[in-house]
């Protein structure tokens, strides 16, 4: 139930874009204990709160890519716009979650439109 509502209001609301998202804001945010969050995170099979953060975002990447946002921008204003503060950090990220680079899951998802 807590990994549901916590995941629900991450989700609609976008907080993993904020640059201040980490567990103790996430946590002051919506007024449930650090410790609930992380008992919630790992019962659901993720290792740890930055692999929580990091699904949201590779998520949002993949949804911008299918959306065709590297027609216009760049790869580094992708991983900006999906909330990675490093490039290297959401190449590397983005491509152990998907095993593809941010260019071939967007040839592989984009390729009739080109």
């Amino acid at each position: 139930e807590v990994f549901k509502n916590i995941t629900h209001e991450i989700f609609i609301q976008e907080l993993f874009l904020n640059k201040d998202f980490k567990l103790s804001w996430l946590s002051d945010n919506l007024n449930i204990k650090q410790k609930h969050i992380t008992l919630a995170i790992s019962e659901n099979g993720f290792e740890n709160f930055s692999a929580y953060s990091n699904h949201f975002k590779i998520e949002k990447a993949k949804q911008l890519i299918k959306a065709g946002y590297l027609y216009d921008y760049s790869i580094e204003a992708l991983a900006d716009a999906a909330g990675f503060k490093a490039v290297t950090s959401f190449y590397r990220i983005f491509k152990s979650a998907t095993g593809l680079t941010p260019s071939k899951y967007d040839c592989l998802f984009n390729k009739e439109n080109k």
